[in-house]
C-alpha cells in the first residue's frame, strides 16, 4: 500500500476588524486620545493586564515590530486609523475629525461602526452644547441633511481633562449635562480619562470597555 497522502486543510479565515469611530469637539483631546490608547494596547499586549498582543498595520506601514507609529495611516479621505489587538479582537480605530467629515467619509464609503467613542474636554464648558448636538445627530440624526445614524451601537463618553480632585462619580454629572442618558445607544459608558497620559488607568478602562462592548456585538452578530 502506498503511503498516506498528508490531508491539506483549509487556511483559516483572517480575523476581520471592527471599526470604532473616535470623535470630539476641536482641541478636545481625540486624536491624543487614539495615541495613548494604541500605547495601553501595545503594552497589554507584551503582558499586561489587558492581553492579547501588539498593535498590528493598518495598513503598516514599515514591515518592523508592532510599534505605535507603525501602526498609523492616512487614507485618502484624511481619516487617521490605527489597528490595534485587544484582548484578541481587531480594532480599527478611526479618527475622524468632524462630525460632518464623519458622515461625508461614511456616506461616500458605505462604511459603518461597532463602537463610538465620543471625548468631551472637562475643562471647556463652553463646548458642551455643541458636544450634546453632535451626540444627538450622531444617534438621532438630522434627516434634512440626511446624516449618518449609527443605531444600537455602544457609545464611550472619553471625559478627558477633569479637574483634579473630583470624585469619581463626577462622570455621572457630565452625562446629565450632555443630555445623553437617554440617547438610543446599546450601551453607554463614561470614563474619565488624561488623553495625554497613556498610563492613566481611565484610558486603560476605556480600551477593556471599548474590546468588551466590541465583543459582545460580534457575539450577538452571530447569532442573529
Amino acid at each position: 500500500m502506498g503511503a498516506c497522502m498528508p490531508t491539506m486543510g483549509k487556511r483559516p479565515a483572517p480575523p476581520v476588524a471592527s471599526s470604532v469611530v473616535l470623535l470630539g469637539r476641536p482641541g478636545a483631546g481625540c486624536t491624543s486620545l487614539l495615541h495613548a490608547l494604541a500605547v495601553a494596547a501595545e503594552e497589554s499586549g507584551k503582558g499586561g493586564a489587558g492581553g492579547g498582543g501588539g498593535n498590528g498595520g493598518a495598513p503598516p506601514r514599515t514591515g518592523k515590530g508592532h510599534g505605535v507609529k507603525a501602526s498609523a495611516a492616512v487614507d485618502g479621505s484624511g481619516v487617521t486609523i490605527r489597528r490595534l489587538t485587544v484582548r484578541g479582537l481587531l480594532l480599527d480605530m478611526m479618527d475622524v475629525g468632524a462630525l460632518d467629515q464623519m458622515h461625508a467619509v461614511f456616506r461616500k464609503n458605505g462604511l459603518s461602526a461597532t463602537a463610538v467613542i465620543y471625548t468631551l474636554d472637562a475643562s471647556s464648558p463652553s463646548s458642551f452644547a455643541a458636544a450634546a448636538t453632535d451626540l444627538r445627530r450622531l444617534f438621532i440624526g438630522d434627516r434634512a441633511a440626511k446624516t449618518t445614524i449609527f443605531p444600537d451601537v455602544p457609545l464611550v463618553l472619553a471625559i478627558n481633562r477633569i479637574p483634579d480632585g473630583a470624585p469619581p462619580q463626577a462622570t455621572g454629572e457630565y452625562v446629565r449635562r450632555l443630555r445623553v442618558d437617554d440617547l438610543p445607544v446599546r450601551a453607554l459608558h463614561a470614563v474619565a480619562i488624561d488623553s495625554g497620559s497613556d498610563e492613566h488607568p481611565g484610558v486603560h478602562r476605556a480600551l477593556a470597555v471599548l474590546a468588551a462592548e466590541v465583543r459582545r456585538a460580534r457575539e450577538a452578530s452571530l447569532v442573529s
